[in-house]
């Protein structure tokens, strides 16, 4: 199962905590996994993969964002979902942000937070989005953070994907 599953996953997750009302949908990731996302409450949503491998809770807002240090909010971006997923073993904590810079403006700058904080930083363009991937030097293994970035009508949607140790 690719990494970057958890990250769209959250995407998808993020986008329903839109809606309003009491509800239950079931979509398909990428690699084909049945997905099912329940609005508990006005603010507070579960997604749960029908294999029991992928779990996660959120809410909308800025409620319970936790950012590194070498990650902090992007100036001026609007929280929307803050998301705890498990994905096997690796658990993650996700930020989803909407901010009207460019994908370069914001990767860019995460790029210095990053650096400054003495962490290695791998870039990656891809047609559907672009990311940085931080860790520690040679990024062997899991990095300590991804953060990637897609433009569309609304404005650059950012997630910050921490890994939780």
């Amino acid at each position: 199962m690719s990494r970057l599953v958890p990250l769209t996953i959250a995407s998808l997750f993020g986008l329903t905590l839109a809606a309003c009302g009491a509800s239950q949908q079931t979509l398909e990731a990428p690699d084909g996994t049945k997905v099912t996302i329940t609005e508990d409450s006005a603010n507070s949503r579960t997604v749960e993969s029908e294999d029991g491998l992928i779990k996660g809770t959120g809410t909308k807002g800025a409620e319970n964002a936790r950012f590194p240090a070498f990650a902090p909010a992007y100036p001026g971006a609007e929280i929307q979902t803050s998301v705890d997923m498990e994905l096997g073993p690796m658990k993650q904590h996700i930020i989803t942000m909407l901010t009207q810079d460019s994908e370069d403006v914001v990767l860019a700058y995460y790029q210095a937070e990053a650096t400054k904080a003495g962490l290695a930083v791998k870039r990656v363009n891809s047609p559907s989005g672009n990311a940085l991937m931080i860790g520690k030097a040679g990024l062997g293994g899991v990095p300590e953070a991804m953060v990637t970035t897609v433009t569309s009508a609304a404005g650059t949607s950012v997630n910050i994907a921490v890994t939780e140790k």
